[in-house]
């Protein structure tokens, strides 16, 4: 497991103790729906404050797996 970066709306977020492939079938599974779907994530810049993205069809979100220490 590792962590998951997360980039909406112009922002970071993290997504710690998954896999990049568990996240990408997460927003495959909502959008193969056709509908939208909420994902929690952290703030990815010091506050962990946590957050849930919509996921919709159209409005691009990038993923990426950072490196494990």
């Amino acid at each position: 497991m590792g962590t998951v970066e997360v980039v909406y709306g112009g922002e970071s977020y993290r997504i710690s103790g998954r896999t990049l492939e568990d996240v990408q079938h997460q927003i495959d599974d909502i959008l193969a729906l056709g509908t939208s779907g909420w994902i929690e994530a952290l703030d990815g810049h010091g506050t962990r404050s946590p957050y849930r993205l919509l996921i919709t069809p159209g409005v691009p979100v990038c993923i990426a797996a950072l490196p494990t220490e």
